[in-house]
């Protein structure tokens, strides 16, 4: 599959705050409070996207990185999911044969063992800054639900014979005198 070279996608810098994990990255925009987990393969491809480097250089890139030759499609679609991503500086303009290749593509052309090679980018919405400073549950408290009695009772007391004989109430305490009457 040949498509066009033209596109020389440049990765977002701005806005982002970077953790590496081994060879994965962790990212999270600070402008659409997300957070987008990369695998190996996705980082090879989003270092690659310097503004310089067309998709033809970024698969021999990739290709010299990883020690194995890589079908173009990986990176296309690749490209794709950044996109999706917000990951770039400016919008791509990707091709309509780009935007129709599909994970399953990819694991027809890798097989199996091509299978952990393939590009992987998880996204999760975070909280705003105002949100993650608010305590969990810091409203108002509902009052609480009381317990049910326990099965095969009414919540009175025992009924005779039930082998719980019943308590005798304790004896009432006693009160001191008011001052000054002794």
């Amino acid at each position: 599959m040949s498509l066009p070279v033209e596109a020389t996608p440049k990765a977002r810098s701005e806005d982002l705050l970077i953790t590496e994990k081994g060879d994965e990255l962790v990212i999270y925009d600070l402008k659409r409070f997300k957070i987008h987990n990369l695998n190996s393969t996705s980082v090879l491809v989003w270092k690659a996207c310097d503004g310089s480097r067309t998709v033809p250089e970024i698969v021999a890139f990739l290709g010299n990185q990883s020690g194995t030759e890589i079908d173009e499609r990986v990176v296309w679609y690749t490209l794709k999911r950044l996109q999706g991503a917000y990951l770039f500086a400016e919008s791509l303009e990707l091709p309509a044969q780009a935007l129709r290749i599909t994970r399953r593509d990819l694991i027809a052309v890798a097989g199996l063992a091509g299978i952990v090679a393939l590009p992987v980018i998880t996204s999760i919405i975070a909280p705003t800054p105002a949100q993650a400073q608010s305590a969990p549950g810091s409203g108002p408290t509902p009052p609480p639900t009381p317990l049910p009695p326990p099965p095969g009772s009414d919540g009175g007391p025992p009924p005779p014979g039930s082998g719980t004989p019943p308590q005798p109430a304790p004896p009432p305490i006693p009160t001191p005198p008011p001052p000054g009457s002794g």
